[in-house]
């Protein structure tokens, strides 16, 4: 059975239902931590341009932008950013397809976090596609940060 996009109350509601999943999945204390330690860990100085490929509703995003990072942030839903708006509105955020997704800008990181668990289940794309997406982001990378 082919994926057919989600329409009305149930696209408006995949945000809010992603974030009180999310919240089960990782009780007691919830992803936070876990979303903090991936933005410590890539040692952002402040100004960093990054581009994050699925930022869902934000919750990376919020903290990439908390650490000084200038973030440009993609997500096929528009549900999603809707939340990710409220999180994080100093974010560049569009709507796009991650697979389709082609930039001239340089970035000092790009980041897929808590993405590409969804990408069969959303997309039903083909292993052969998601390389060539991932090898397309490569160039959006500043060649300095090497």
């Amino acid at each position: 059975m082919a994926h057919r996009p989600a329409t009305g109350y149930a696209r408006k509601a995949a945000g809010i239902v992603y974030d009180a999943l999310n919240g089960l999945i990782w009780l007691p204390h919830g992803s936070g931590r876990v979303r903090q330690g991936l933005v410590d860990a890539m040692a952002l100085q402040p100004g960093s341009s990054v581009l994050e490929l699925g930022c869902g509703t934000g919750q990376v995003t919020q903290r990439l932008v908390r650490a000084g990072a200038d973030v440009t942030s993609i997500d096929r839903s528009e549900a999603m950013l809707a939340r990710a708006r409220r999180r994080a509105p100093h974010a560049g955020l569009r709507i796009a397809d991650a697979l389709a997704f082609e930039t001239e800008h340089r970035y000092d990181a790009v980041l897929l976090a808590f993405f590409l668990h969804d990408c069969p289940l959303i997309f039903g794309a083909p292993s052969g596609q998601w390389r060539a997406a991932l090898f397309r982001s490569f160039p959006a990378l500043d060649q300095n940060m090497f």
